[in-house]
């Protein structure tokens, strides 16, 4: 059965809600929290822009992404988690900020977004037979993680300290599969663990590199529960580079 037919389970999970489950045709809900100048002007370009490209994807079509293609995900993907986060029941721990960020760039902030994707293989629900689950996304505030050795140190505490946020988000529709980090530190360096089966199940698309192969060679299913996809990353902090005289 493919993804956008037949039943299908949406679920969400959050650091505020915890776990909702519910029974939804592939993203048919809808929020009233844009303006129409938005709704009908750059949130409607980037979802014209998009669906072309992550159509086939949700299908679980092999594509390759260039530049373009890349910041036409990115971009969609940015935009779908927040709408996503806000049609939770509760308020989400995002911070204002990051809305606007994305408001401005109208899209993907240049440097303060990171945004990594993959393939869900297996859409079967776990506790339903017959039933697939469609559509899932995962909210957390990563500065709630524990991070006892953490690769920051003083830089880390500091930032924080100063009202820094990690926010991270999970959104799969179908097959695609997106991990996207928004923060405050400019320039933040985010990578799978070096030699981990992250490495594998994610190519990064934002900031925009090189031409990218969808799906990679492993799909994230290889990394078990997908909302702790987050352990198989490390974040250090921007690189600072020392202009001599």
């Amino acid at each position: 059965m493919p993804p956008s037919s037949g039943p299908g389970y949406a679920e969400r999970w959050s650091s505020a809600d915890g776990r909702q489950e519910w029974n939804e045709q592939l993203l048919s809900a809808t929020i009233r929290k844009f303006c129409d100048a938005c709704n009908n002007g750059w949130m409607g370009d980037i979802e014209g822009t998009a669906k072309l490209i992550v159509g086939p994807m949700v299908q679980g079509t092999p594509t390759t992404l260039d530049t373009a293609a890349q910041e036409a995900v990115a971009n969609w993907t940015v935009l779908k988690g927040l709408v996503a986060a806000l049609v939770s029941k509760t308020p989400q721990p995002i911070p204002d900020r990051h809305f606007r960020r994305v408001c401005a760039a109208k899209g993907a902030p240049a440097n303060t977004v990171r945004v990594w994707i993959g393939q869900r293989q297996n859409l079967a629900h776990p506790t339903k037979p017959g039933r697939a689950k469609l559509f899932d996304s995962h909210f957390m505030p990563v500065t709630n993680a524990d991070r006892k050795d953490s690769i920051y140190g003083d830089l880390e505490k500091k930032y924080i300290s100063e009202g820094g946020v990690f926010n991270g988000m999970i959104f799969s529709v179908g097959h695609f599969f997106a991990l996207v980090v928004q923060h405050d530190w400019p320039g933040l360096q985010f990578r799978p663990i070096p030699r981990s089966d992250a490495e594998q199940a994610f190519v990064s698309i934002w900031p925009i590199g090189d031409d990218v192969r969808w799906p990679p060679p492993l799909p994230v299913d290889v990394l078990g529960n997908p909302h702790d996809v987050t352990q198989f990353f490390e974040m250090a902090p921007p690189i600072v580079r020392v202009v001599g005289p």
